[in-house]
């Protein structure tokens, strides 16, 4: 399965549609983004506009069902298996997620979330082999400003966001891409995405080491306001994708 750059393997897109005001514009939603490098996406939604299925390359394909209070994404690719149910609570938010990574289940990770309104502040990543991770969020102004991360195993990442202060949040947005891949919203902020900065424990030289890396982002947009590529750039490398909406 393709990784994409958010914040976490589970995480991972937002809002999908893109309301302006009440006067007769239609709700539109992303159907798929494409880049020139051949990552093809394609993303087909139910009567009630909700995600069922996101294909990857035209090969392998993500599956989303809704129950009550659960959202269960399903991905199968030769011998990868990942199955991760979502559970949402009376606010809209996800508490609780468990990732199984066989049919029996026996290997497993699962995440705690917890909120101050409607932010979340506070996961705890506990897997079946005893590993706990804890990441720790910011916010401010209705952004999310910062992700601590730090581990039992005595390795840590801190990331930072910055924002345009000038572009409201729509689909299309980095953050928005955790939506498209999991069938569930955690992270909302009210502004674009700029820029991000990871910091992070590098032990593969043998003396553990900081290491940043940055990434900035710039979109394009059409006559009517919507998003309609993302290029991403991160030292000498590149990537745009491009979007296509169908609007109701």
């Amino acid at each position: 399965m393709k990784t994409l750059i958010v914040l976490s393997a589970t995480i991972l897109l937002i809002t999908v549609g893109c309301k302006k005001d009440k006067e007769n514009k239609p709700e539109c939603r992303i159907i798929s983004m494409t880049s020139p490098t051949g990552e093809d996406y394609v993303f087909t939604y139910n009567a009630e506009g909700k995600l069922i299925s996101t294909v990857m390359d035209g090969t392998s394909t993500i599956n989303f069902t809704y129950n009550a209070n659960t959202v269960t994404s399903l991905y199968i690719s030769g011998a990868y298996y990942n199955k991760t149910t979502y559970t949402i609570n009376n606010n809209g938010q996800v508490t609780h997620s468990r990732t199984e990574y066989n049919t029996a289940g026996t290997d497993w990770a699962e995440r705690d979330f917890e909120y101050t309104g409607a932010q979340v502040t506070k996961e705890t990543l506990t897997k079946n082999g005893g590993f706990i991770s804890i990441r720790t969020y910011q916010w401010n102004s209705g952004n999310l400003m910062s992700v601590s991360y730090n581990n039992n195993n005595n390795t840590w990442q801190n990331i930072a966001y910055e924002y345009y202060t000038d572009k409201p949040y729509q689909p299309g947005d980095i953050l928005g891409w955790d939506k498209l891949m999991s069938g569930v919203e955690i992270f909302h902020s009210k502004k674009l995405v700029k820029k991000y900065t990871s910091t992070y424990q590098d032990n593969t030289t043998g003396t553990p080491i900081p290491v940043t890396e940055i990434t900035n982002y710039s979109y394009e947009f059409d006559n009517d306001g919507k998003i309609t590529s993302m290029t991403s750039s991160s030292g000498s490398n590149s990537q745009t994708y491009q979007y296509l909406y169908e609007c109701k």
